[in-house]
């Protein structure tokens, strides 16, 4: 039972975190942003040769770069859809040639 409830709950948080993803990208994109920045600015105050490599190191143990490359994708694709999607002047037909 405990095992089950384990899976039942990893399974749950990977969906709040799809769904997050999917419906709020921008805020995630920000938080992303930030946790960059924070980064860079703290790593700022290590003497010059060992910043650099705290930086890379954190960045490669947070996975920073990763997670702000899904998430610039999952909005690119949030976009796409929008346009594709979205009524225009002609109420959401689509017409591939115009006359």
């Amino acid at each position: 039972m405990n095992m089950f409830l384990r899976i039942l709950s990893y399974i749950i948080g990977t969906i709040l975190v799809l769904f997050v993803w999917w419906s709020m990208s921008d805020l995630v994109i920000y938080v992303l942003d930030f946790n960059l920045w924070a980064i860079k600015s703290l790593c700022g105050f290590i003497p010059a040769p060992y910043g650099k490599m705290t930086e890379s190191a954190l960045r490669l143990a947070l996975h920073a770069d990763k997670a702000l490359l899904f998430a610039e994708g999952i909005w690119l694709a949030r976009a796409a859809l929008a346009f594709i999607f979205s009524p225009g002047k002609n109420g959401g037909k689509v017409h591939l040639a115009t006359r």
